[in-house]
């Protein structure tokens, strides 16, 4: 199970995975889905997500353009004072 943070509830909300996106894998050069768009990367070439996460709050792996969008929406709600 994920759940993607909401800067404005707070909480998270139910989030459906792409196929392919996972934590663990074998190797870090095995090829996962990003958890966003659910583009082909390799897993050492990712990000850990700052919204997309398991129940333990781990971030699952995202490609650099959605690692950057999610920067931008969190430095956003940062500024708003969304966040602490």
């Amino acid at each position: 199970m994920a759940g993607k943070w909401n800067y404005k509830t707070k909480q998270y909300d139910d989030y459906k995975l792409p196929i392919g996106s996972c934590l663990n894998v074998q190797n870090d050069n095995d090829i996962v889905a990003c958890a966003s768009c659910g583009k082909h990367i390799i897993y050492a070439n990712s990000y850990s997500s700052f919204e997309i996460h398991n129940q333990f709050g781990l971030g699952y792996p995202v490609c650099t353009e959605c690692h950057q969008e999610e920067a931008e929406r969190y430095f956003s709600a940062k500024e708003r004072g969304d966040i602490g």
